[in-house]
């Protein structure tokens, strides 16, 4: 695991605490109880590592990244999991999300909304990641409405399903090693040593 408990390399994490984090979604009792004050996320990401909870550490840093560098990762992942010959639909909601990391506009973030209803929306890794691009706006209502604010942890829970199922995606009999090496891709992420190109 490569994470490391200097908060300076996590460029890509803008929460100072990892309760700060755990404030805009739900762990489990089992998470929370090991949070301690002014404990970093990437103290707390280690220790979640240390402590076997790797699909908790995935869903921790699927919330604790910044919301391009989450999205991003997720992409990552996505197209790691998917190989070079992803359906057509799924390809299309790949493309849609990573645009919008590259320029993340209005118009790019509702491209990628309607990509993810094409691909089955939060059912499929490249839907997720769609997903977890549209939810990153400022408003989940239609162009044009008044505007309804997505809940905060949202776009991260879009970002761990991506990460989770990609993880199967790849070789469901392999999940453990899978998402060990994707979970050392989003530290990669979080440290602002992948990014991608603007």
């Amino acid at each position: 695991m490569q994470t490391t408990n200097d908060d300076a390399v996590l460029v890509g994490v803008a929460a100072r605490t990892a309760r700060e984090v755990c404030q805009s979604y739900q762990p489990k009792d089992e998470v929370l109880d090991l949070l301690e004050d002014n404990q970093s996320p990437a103290a707390f990401l280690e220790l979640l590592v240390a402590r076997g909870k790797m699909v908790e550490a995935v869903q921790f840093l699927a919330q604790a990244l910044r919301k391009r560098e989450a999205v991003w990762w997720a992409c990552t992942c996505v197209r790691w999991g998917q190989g070079p010959q992803p359906a057509p639909k799924a390809a299309a909601a790949l493309a849609a999300a990573e645009r919008w990391v590259r320029e993340p506009s209005e118009a790019n973030r509702r491209t990628a909304e309607a990509a993810a209803k094409a691909a089955s929306g939060t059912s499929t890794p490249a839907g997720c990641a769609a997903q977890a691009a549209f939810w990153s706006g400022e408003s989940l209502a239609p162009a044009g409405q008044s505007p309804v604010p997505p809940a905060p942890g949202l776009a991260g829970s879009a970002v761990f399903g991506a990460v989770l199922l990609a993880s199967v995606l790849h070789n469901p009999t392999g999940f453990k090693d899978n998402l060990a090496a994707l979970l050392d891709l989003g530290v990669v992420v979080a440290a602002g040593e992948h990014r991608w190109e603007e």
